[in-house]
């Protein structure tokens, strides 16, 4: 008789089925070890991705003109004549930054506010314009635009006006001392006018009075003749052609005529054009000006239009790019000067804009800053803002005036130039009046 024994079937069994459990705890440790380490690797990627990466400048984006902020050491690239170039930020102050702008480098302090043109491949023309909206905690923001403009500067010398013809016109020969070969700035060259029929008038006398000078004019025996525009050149003509009539007479051609006078209205008629009224621009048109007894008014070749600048943030905005034109208000204009000698007579430091007297006729609009009481002055930082006609002579550089308590006026500020500042703009001012 056989003896059964009953031996456990599949002994191995019992052993495996009882690792199992540690098997998946093992895998549950490592999964929790290796997830949170691969989040930070994904993490640190992207972060020297953003970091590490620059920013690309579309080619409409830099056409439009395009601001952005850029870091200290950071980068962005454009598109130059299918050549890429790139600006960088290479270090920031409070008030200024140092770019580098590449492919051949060209390095460069720019401040806040200030705009400079750069010539990237030496053709003679500007490619990009930059500017400095401002640093807010330590990051720079800088407006960039494509441009194409000659890198020469016109200089334009006018002859007088010939005599008005008989069709009512007068011509003038313009010549760009600069040889630029451009015509952007070129002043008019022939203007409308009112031909006056000499009359049989026997006081006609020499003019002898030979006291007015202007400093590019060799000695007295010359006088500067304006023109109507007072940004035309002046040029300087002998005392001897200058001819004097009795009162209610005009000297025409060394003849006295019957003086006539017109209303502001009439002169712009006779010219074909309209008179641009108080808050009026002439958007598009030709501009004649001219002064009367009540002021000064100009003539628009189109009708004038509302003015459409308002609330301006610096002096220039009330100006057109050529200052022919007024884009605001009188009082909007005239308000910079008043915040100027408001915050000047209580020397309360300050930036800003403004301009005195005829300086926008003349294309100077200054920019200050305030700095506070020094002893018993208050210190006037002053720049002159580029513009169209502005000399390059006087750009980037600046004055330091101070001013006691008998000068914080703006009349006190233009009467109070030689005694009052120093610096490189000074010296500048002085060389051009020289």
């Amino acid at each position: 008789m056989e003896d059964y024994h009953n031996y456990p079937q599949n002994n191995n069994q019992g052993f495996y089925n009882s690792s199992a459990p540690e098997q998946k705890s093992n895998k549950k440790i490592w999964l929790l070890i290796l997830i949170p380490v691969f989040v930070i690797l994904i993490g640190v990627v992207l972060f020297l991705f953003m970091n590490s990466s620059s920013k690309t400048i579309s080619d409409n984006e830099f056409s439009q003109g395009t601001s952005l902020q850029l870091k200290e050491n950071k980068e962005a690239k454009f598109i130059i004549d299918d050549e890429e170039h790139t600006i960088k930020i290479n270090s920031v102050s409070d008030d200024s930054v140092n770019l580098i702008i590449q492919s051949d480098p060209i390095q460069t302090d720019i401040k806040i506010g200030e705009t400079k043109k750069f010539d990237l491949d030496n053709e003679g023309f500007y490619d990009i314009q930059v500017k400095l909206n401002g640093i807010k905690d330590g990051v720079p923001e800088i407006y960039v635009k494509k441009i194409h403009e000659s890198t020469c500067t016109e200089n334009w010398n006018c002859e007088n006006w010939n005599s008005c013809s008989e069709q009512g016109s007068q011509t003038r020969t313009c010549i760009d001392l600069s040889s630029c070969g451009t015509t952007k700035n070129k002043p008019a060259t022939t203007q409308s006018c009112t031909y006056i029929e000499p009359q049989d008038i026997s006081e006609c006398i020499n003019n002898d009075d030979c006291t007015q000078t202007c400093t590019n004019c060799d000695d007295g025996t010359y006088v500067c003749a304006y023109s109507s525009n007072p940004l035309i050149n002046q040029k300087c003509v002998e005392c001897v052609t200058k001819f004097g009539c009795v009162d209610g007479y005009d000297c025409v051609n060394n003849s006295c005529v019957v003086e006539e006078v017109l209303s502001p209205e009439e002169t712009c008629s006779s010219e074909g054009k309209y008179l641009v009224p108080e808050g009026m621009i002439c958007n598009g048109g030709s501009v004649s000006f001219h002064a009367s007894n009540d002021g000064s008014f100009s003539c628009c070749s189109v009708q004038p239009v509302p003015v459409s600048v308002t609330g301006p943030d610096t002096i220039l905005d009330c100006y057109s790019e050529d200052l022919s034109e007024m884009l605001c208000s009188a009082e909007d204009a005239l308000g910079f000067t008043d915040l100027f000698e408001s915050r000047l007579a209580s020397c309360e430091i300050s930036e800003g804009t403004f301009a005195l007297g005829w300086e926008p006729v003349m294309g100077i609009f200054r920019g200050y800053e305030i700095q506070g009481e020094q002893g018993e002055n208050c210190n006037v930082r002053f720049w002159f803002l580029e513009n169209s006609v502005i000399d390059s002579s006087l750009l980037n550089k600046e004055m330091v005036c101070g001013y006691d308590s008998s000068k914080r006026t703006a009349q006190g500020v233009n009467d109070c130039f030689e005694e009052c500042c120093s610096g490189e703009l000074v010296d500048a001012i002085l060389a051009i009046q020289q």
